[in-house]
């Protein structure tokens, strides 16, 4: 079972322009993004912590479950202003950067349960219609 995370890193600011952010995922690196660039790994599906780091610091830690063949696709940049640069990285050290999900690509094996009722007297979501009437 295995499924994807990919990380993408949008065109430089001038804060890290030069520097890549490294790829955390359960603690151990598995890759190195620079700007205007994304990384894809290979990951066992299930619950993986990720976040992104740079010498000291870091993003927050964003968990993601994935099942077989699904894709996390994260985004990752600086966090904050380039003049709050030197704050995040004293003070603020695990929000210097930041990590967004912005989606999740899933096999049409993986896809959620439709909203079809399996049980007797209740409504489909999505038709309004009642299964069948309630048994009382």
């Amino acid at each position: 079972m295995s499924a994807e995370i990919t990380i993408a890193r949008p065109p430089a600011v001038w804060r890290d322009r030069l520097r890549a952010y490294e790829l955390m995922v359960d603690g151990y690196p598995v890759a190195s993004v620079n700007p205007d660039e994304s990384e894809t790994v290979p990951v066992v599906a299930g619950h993986h912590s990720v976040w992104v780091k740079i010498d000291w610091c870091r993003s927050d830690v964003l968990d993601v479950d994935l099942c077989d063949g699904e894709r996390a696709v994260l985004t990752c940049r600086p966090n904050g202003p380039l003049l709050l640069g030197v704050l995040f990285s004293v003070f603020l050290r695990t929000r210097y950067l930041s990590i967004q999900l912005e989606r999740i690509e899933r096999p049409l094996s993986c896809e959620p349960p439709s909203s079809s009722v399996d049980r007797e007297g209740e409504q489909d979501a999505s038709t309004g219609v009642m299964s069948s009437p309630p048994s009382w």
